[in-house]
Parts: structure tokens; sequence; C-alpha cells
């Protein structure tokens, strides 16, 4: 407490009759302005700004360095470098968009959208086989057909499994431990 009676430092209220915040006023006499605080330096877990993320994309795009000599010239990891121009979807000059799948593979993804669709119209056909009084033969018969060739088309993909050799379990003689 100042000789004036005010508080300095911060107040906690222990009381109903303790004041609920500490007397801010300036103290007497002149002002004195605050010296303006320099920007402190990046500490590690900081977000880079925007001017960083600039140079990072522009070297990313406009040049063949690898993301670890990006990183240095940045002053950024290259995990960070990697993952910024992932996110950003930010192309490395000359790069061709890469084609995800082989020929199989899209071969597979097709017979897959193949046999989904067969397996709608089987649903559809036994939705209406259940709610008929009394179901057709040839709609019956049809329905089965769907569903055996959404499963063939599925089928096809697959490896078959070896079968599992039985093993001999060993005879246990009851005069023997």
């Amino acid at each position: 407490m100042r000789p004036d009676g005010r508080m300095v430092g911060p107040v906690y209220r222990l009381s109903p009759f303790a004041p609920a915040r500490p007397d801010r006023s300036p103290p007497d006499g002149p002002a004195v302005p605050m010296r303006p605080r320099k920007p402190r330096p990046r500490r590690k877990g900081d977000p880079h700004g925007p001017e960083t993320l600039d140079r990072i994309r522009a070297y990313v795009e406009k040049t063949t360095l690898s993301y670890r000599e990006i990183a240095a010239r940045t002053g950024t990891s290259a995990a960070t470098v990697s993952r910024r121009a992932k996110a950003g979807g930010w192309a490395r000059p000359g790069a061709e968009p890469l084609e995800h799948f082989t020929e199989e593979g899209r071969r597979r993804l097709r017979r897959h959208a193949l046999a989904e669709r067969l397996m709608r119209q089987t649903e559809r056909c036994v939705e209406r086989l259940e709610q008929a009084p009394a179901p057709e033969p040839a709609e019956i018969r049809r329905a089965l057909r769907l569903a055996r060739a959404a499963a063939s088309f599925d089928r096809v993909d697959r490896p078959r499994r070896k079968p599992r050799r039985r093993r001999l379990k060993a005879k246990v003689h009851p005069h023997r431990p």
C-alpha cells in the first residue's frame, strides 16, 4: 500500500469488504510513455507468418530444390514444407499429376461398382418379392441370379485361400503320462 492509501499490485478479495479490483489510476505526476516492445523471436510451436509461407510456396512451385533445402533457406523444417505443400496442393515444376491407379486397379474399381449396382437391383427385387402377396417364381429366380452375379464380380479380385490342412492330434493313452 502506498502512503496515500492506494493499493499496489494484485489484490485478492478475501472478504466481502475488500475492494474487488486494485486502484489502477496512474501515480501522481506526469505520465511516462512506455517503450514499444520489440517483437519476440519466433519460438518452436508458433505458427509461421504469411511471409514465410509465401516464400515456401514460391520455392516449392518455382524451383526444383528438395524440401530440406527449402527448409534450410526459409528457417522451417522439411516436415513443415512437406505438410504445407501437400495441404495446399502445391505442384512442383514440371510435375505431372500422378496416376493413382494402374489399369488393373481401375478395372477392379469398375467391377466393384458393377457389383454394387447389381446388389442394389437385387435388394429392390427382394423388396418387391416381400411386398407381393404371391411372389412369382421368375422374379425369385431373377433375384437369385442378380445376387450370384454380384458375388462373382466381388470374388474375382480376391485371391483364393489355400485349404487348411488338418493337424493330427496326438493320441492320448490313459496309461502313459
